[in-house]
This record gives structure tokens, sequence and C-alpha cells, in this order.
């Protein structure tokens, strides 16, 4: 997947900056190699939402991927991000 570098996403959400001290909401993991644990999962999940009525996948196939890119990532907490991704992400997929 080849992603414009200039795409904007906000990491794992819903999450909140409290007076631009600290965040509250879904942790995007320690750092690992400069980045948030999660930075490119959340990434390419954010670009599946976006554009989801523009690409021929189905919301199963989207939480499929997330589940993937976890799995490698070796995410300890998947099973809950996973699960939150497919209850409460978008509901509305064309395909």
């Amino acid at each position: 997947m080849l992603v414009n570098p200039r795409y904007a996403w906000d990491g794992c959400s819903p999450k909140v900056h409290v007076f631009g001290l600290f965040a509250v909401g879904t942790p995007d993991g320690c750092l690992r190699h400069g980045k948030p644990w999660l930075y490119y999962d959340s990434l390419v999940h954010d670009v599946l939402c976006q554009f989801r009525d523009q690409l021929p996948l189905s919301k199963e196939d989207s939480v499929t991927i997330w589940n993937d890119r976890l799995t490698e990532s070796e995410w300890p907490l998947r099973p809950l991000y996973v699960a939150m991704v497919d209850r409460y992400g978008p509901q509305d997929w064309a395909a």
C-alpha cells in the first residue's frame, strides 16, 4: 500500500489531548524504532476507513487487515483493539 507522505491521521482513536500536556484515550503504544508501536498499523486502517467508498473491500476485510497488522506487530492488546474496531469502527461500507 502506498500512502501520500502528506496524509495526516491521528493514530488510534478515540483520543483527547488535555491542554497539550498529555492524551487520554486509546494508546498507540510505546515508541519502537522512533515511532509509536501502532504508527503504521493505525495509518493503514485509517486509510482503509477514509477511502472505504473507493476500495473494493468489505468491513470484514478491513477488520481482517487490522487484525493481521496487529498480529505482525505483536501488539499485546490485539484481541481488544480488533473487537473495538469491529464494533465501533465505520459500519457503512459500500462493498
